[in-house]
């Protein structure tokens, strides 16, 4: 594990020694009246080893876990499963209960094969109230037990999965309420906004507003929990262009800070906090209950689809097509769309800023990049074409998120997947690969930034972008970003407290899970890459299970790819599974 499990290590970590006893889980679980759970991993009921013990395998329930493993709302709705499966194992050690993505039943998987809890925390509380959560953090003070948090499992760097920990299941906050005239508390300006508790996904959300006549600025898939990770890495949405960020409109949180408290963060209430809150990434300064967010009078879409069957002779002019045009189309508010999960797959990113839209030599530079990815690489990217809040009117410095967000045209990552099966070694030279190809983009535009909730986990300008690498999220907590400080009356940490080489080797004691260092190794990016030349017609192979497609094209059964974009009509819309209960 890395990235995010960080922070959430950072903030939520107790300096105590001592281990939970079974009748401190008895009585955790009396005080939670049913609400702590045992947990095992999602399609352990189709082996007949789990964890090191005989188990009977459930024909009933494997059934059920074969047809949906690839099934995004099922795997929101089940905590032990996460969008992304490589972080329900233990990656540095192959510690594992994965199905075969491309043929579930592939009996390779059953063979000799221990289902291993990996990094699916084994304990999780239903949250349903601050109660819970302050319960949560008093049992992690007294027995040093680490805390991680789960909404959706959308968590692309799996900062919602923590092996060992007690996860906080924010699922069944779900409530959803309709203002024409919310207030942020201590404020005297009304919006019209919807609060939305921190379970609720985006489907609940987008239907709530339709039955409101309102329009709801939200994430590209219907699971996502707008009040989790998504919007505390920024959010952005097909509406991004003309609408901004999620950021850009949040008015309030409900939060429970480690220190037990809950507190309402917004722009006159604990007001650090908030800002904070609007971009530092999700899990990192306490456990979000609720957020409130501005809604638009219903509007009209313009939407444009395009699918055709991807070849070698049409690729690269298509994406020579979407170079030349992008910045006429960001200028008109058009955003695009992606989609896809299930399958293991490692990425990294980067905003192409406008002005390299502006010259010939910037696009023929951005082209050249593409070309190479697609036809030497065989790696299909990943472009939000004007995914980006390129025309919001935002004001400078009210959000954490990297600034490069405001000036870009592009958000464009490239992502490999990779087997089921994959050795540890094979992980770790994925990682290194992906890393080397964003680091063409880094090169190309070296003075842009990352999406935090996608950004490659060896970024190496991490403190300054807003994609901390392993063994470095604690500095997102003890030295906030260098826009604004993070020290009045509600500072979470004091950096007196530790020193960081010290939590440094915590870190490397407790997350065993994912290749961590501190900064990436040119010569080991270079090595990788050369690997990956020598393997491609393997990586070709991996990539076909998922058949993506280019620019953010989504696969269809049949093979063909779909280009979509979504446009605001202008003319009269103002621009702006198997676990336990514990009793």
């Amino acid at each position: 594990m890395f990235l995010g499990h960080l922070f959430i290590f950072s903030v939520f970590y107790w300096p105590v020694s001592a281990v939970p006893t079974a009748t401190d889980w008895l009585n955790l679980a009396h005080s939670l009246d049913g609400r702590l759970h045992h947990a095992l991993p999602f399609a352990s009921s189709c082996f007949s080893t789990v964890n090191g013990i005989s188990s009977t395998p459930n024909e009933t329930e494997c059934a059920e876990v074969q047809a949906t493993y690839g099934n995004a709302t099922v795997r929101s709705e089940h905590f032990s499963t996460y969008m992304l499966p490589q972080w329900e194992m233990c990656q540095k050690t192959s510690e594992r209960c994965l199905l075969d993505p491309s043929n579930t039943s592939n009996p390779a998987v059953f063979e000799d094969s221990d289902c291993l809890q990996g990094s699916v925390p084994p304990y999780y509380i239903d949250v349903h109230s601050a109660e819970d959560v302050q319960k949560a953090f008093g049992f992690s003070k007294a027995t040093g037990v680490h805390l991680s948090i789960k909404a959706s499992g959308h968590d692309y760097k799996g900062r919602s999965s923590l092996r060992g920990s007690l996860s906080l299941w924010t699922r069944n906050l779900s409530g959803l309420k309709y203002s024409a005239d919310f207030v942020p508390e201590g404020g005297n300006k009304s919006y019209r906004a919807i609060t939305m508790g921190a379970g609720v996904p985006f489907k609940d959300v987008y239907e709530f507003a339709d039955a409101n006549n309102v329009t709801i600025i939200g994430a590209y898939h219907q699971t996502v929990a707008p009040s989790g990770g998504w919007v505390l890495g920024g959010g952005h949405s097909v509406l991004t262009p003309v609408y901004g960020l999620g950021v850009d409109r949040v008015l309030q949180f409900k939060i429970v800070t480690p220190d037990g408290e809950l507190r309402v963060a917004n722009e006159f209430q604990h007001p650090d906090l908030f800002w904070a809150l609007r971009g530092g990434g999700g899990s990192t300064f306490g456990v979000v209950l609720e957020s409130s967010m501005r809604v638009e009078p219903r509007m009209s879409l313009v939407v444009a689809a395009i699918s055709f069957p991807q070849t070698a002779v049409n690729g690269v002019p298509f994406l020579k097509l979407l170079v030349d045009h992008t910045y006429r189309w960001g200028t008109e508010g058009w955003g695009g769309h992606m989609r896809g999960v299930g399958v293991e797959t490692t990425l990294g990113s980067r905003l192409i800023p406008a002005e390299k839209f502006a010259t010939d030599s910037g696009k023929a530079g951005l082209l050249d990049i593409l070309t190479r990815m697609v036809e030497q690489f065989s790696i299909n990217p990943y472009i939000r074409v004007v995914g980006t809040p390129f025309m919001y009117n935002h004001t400078e410095g009210s959000t954490s998120v990297t600034p490069a967000w405001r000036n870009a045209l592009w958000h464009m990552s490239s992502s490999i997947t990779f087997s089921w099966n994959s050795t540890a070694e094979d992980l770790q030279t994925q990682y290194d690969f992906v890393s080397a190809v964003t680091q063409w983009l880094r090169d190309f535009s070296p003075n842009s930034g990352a999406y935090l909730n996608e950004c490659d986990v060896y970024e190496p300008n991490h403190e300054e972008l807003g994609c901390l690498p392993p063994s470095r999220w604690h500095l997102q907590i003890i030295q906030p970003p260098k826009r604004r400080s993070l020290q009045p009356q509600n500072s979470l940490v004091n950096p007196a407290q530790r020193n960081i080489e010290e939590i440094i080797s915590i870190v490397d004691q407790v997350h065993r899970c994912f290749f961590g260092r501190i900064t990436p190794n040119v010569e080991e990016q270079d090595r990788a890459v050369s690997a990956a030349e020598q393997k491609r017609e393997t990586l070709r192979m991996q990539l076909e299970v998922m058949k993506q497609g280019i620019i953010g094209l989504a696969a269809r059964s049949d093979g063909a790819l779909e280009f979509q974009h979504y446009m605001r009509k202008t003319d009269d819309e103002p621009k702006g599974q198997r676990n336990s209960v514990i009793s």
